[in-house]
Order: structure tokens, then C-alpha cells, then sequence
């Protein structure tokens, strides 16, 4: 699926998005806050939050609706039963802000992935992540750094849930943060941060383990 936030890439100049180089969680806002975040719902959709500042003299507001509303449509027409939902698309003092929820994991990875980048954001049990494949052989640690596990200590976790995603913005999770991996930092309990490096660029695959 060809990414609509790419193609409009003159329109969010700068954006905190997968792949753009740009941002990551130290990207923020004037008013501080991350401006790409991605919650994990209990129903297992996934809400993604952008905001980036819009000015007007340089930038087609209405060019920018039309894009995203096309490229949703487009989705939606080509992915059933997996669909996304434009909840907000608004401009107000400069600074747009869109919100899309998607219907799981598995549509947010496939509207961010087109035949240049293949993106990773997966949701469910440790046991479901080995199922599909993902590498669990990583080293983790709990919010405050005491206590470590490794591939062993997660296997034996099968039921608990976790996060693997390959972009360093800000999470949200539907529990309590238990185990984070490398280059997570936690932002409250249940809130975490993926760490970009000096380019913004992701540092590897990003893991939370959250009850």
C-alpha cells in the first residue's frame, strides 16, 4: 500500500512518521508533546495521533484532506475486512492534527508498508508473536531497570501481552508496562518512548511486554 502520509510528504515537511528520517519520540511539539503516537486499544485497534504545524502560505490544506480521504477509501475498498477510520482531520492555529484508528495491527502494518518499506507493528500474546515468527531471542528489562529475562523468561510468558514495532515514536498501551527492550524508555505506566538515533532513524525492532 503506497503511504498517503509519504506521498504528501511536501505537505507534513518534517513529520514524525516511519521511514522519514525525521523525529521519532524526541520529536515534539511546541507544546512538548510527541507528535506521532500510537495507542493499542483493548479491542485490539490500533489509534494513531499526528500533529505537525501547517502554514497555510505554503502548504494546500484542502489538497492534503483530499489525499487522506482517498487513500483511506482506497484501503478500505482493497483490505477488507481489515478498514481504518479518520477520527479527526482538523487544522486549528496552525497545527494540524489527524487521528486514524485502524482495526488491528495488522491493517496499521499494511497501510505503512509499500513496496520501498516493509514496516513491523505487532500486537498480541508472546505466544502469537513465536507463532508468527518474530525473534524473541532479546534481552529485557522491567520499568526500573532491576530484573532482566531473556528468550526463556519471555517463552514462559505466553499468555502476556506485547508490543513489536520497528519506528521509534511514543506508545500506549492497554495495561500496565512489565518488561520493556532495548532503546525503550517508559513514560508513565503505560506509556513508553522508542528511542531514534542522532538521524531519527529506529534503532531496531522496539519491544513491550504489558499486562
Amino acid at each position: 500500500m503506497r503511504r498517503m502520509r509519504m506521498a504528501a510528504g511536501i505537505l507534513f515537511a518534517g513529520l514524525c512518521l516511519w521511514g522519514c528520517g525525521q523525529g521519532g519520540a524526541g520529536a515534539v511539539t511546541d507544546t512538548g508533546e510527541p507528535r506521532a503516537v500510537i495507542e493499542v486499544n483493548k479491542d485490539g485497534s490500533i489509534s494513531e495521533t499526528i500533529q505537525e504545524g501547517f502554514e497555510a502560505e505554503y502548504y494546500d490544506e484542502e489538497e492534503l484532506r483530499n489525499m487522506v480521504l482517498s487513500e483511506v477509501a482506497e484501503f478500505n475498498r482493497s483490505y477488507q475486512p481489515e478498514n481504518i477510520q479518520i477520527e479527526k482531520l482538523e487544522n486549528e492555529k496552525g497545527m494540524i492534527t489527524m487521528e486514524l484508528k485502524y482495526s488491528s495491527a495488522r491493517a496499521y502494518t499494511a497501510f505503512n508498508t509499500d513496496e520501498y518499506n516493509e514496516k513491523t507493528l505487532f500486537s498480541g500474546t508472546v505466544a502469537e508473536a513465536y507463532e508468527a515468527g518474530y525473534s524473541l531471542d532479546v534481552s529485557m528489562t522491567d520499568p526500573q531497570g532491576e530484573k532482566g529475562i531473556g528468550k526463556e523468561g519471555l517463552l514462559s510468558m505466553g499468555e502476556a501481552r506485547i508490543l513489536i514495532a520497528d519506528q521509534p515514536v511514543r506508545v500506549k498501551l492497554p495495561g500496565k508496562i512489565r518488561y520493556i527492550g532495548e532503546h525503550v524508555t517508559p513514560a508513565g505506566k503505560d506509556k513508553a518512548d522508542m528511542q531514534a538515533d542522532e538521524n531519527g532513524e529506529a534503532l531496531g525492532m522496539y519491544y513491550v511486554v504489558y499486562e
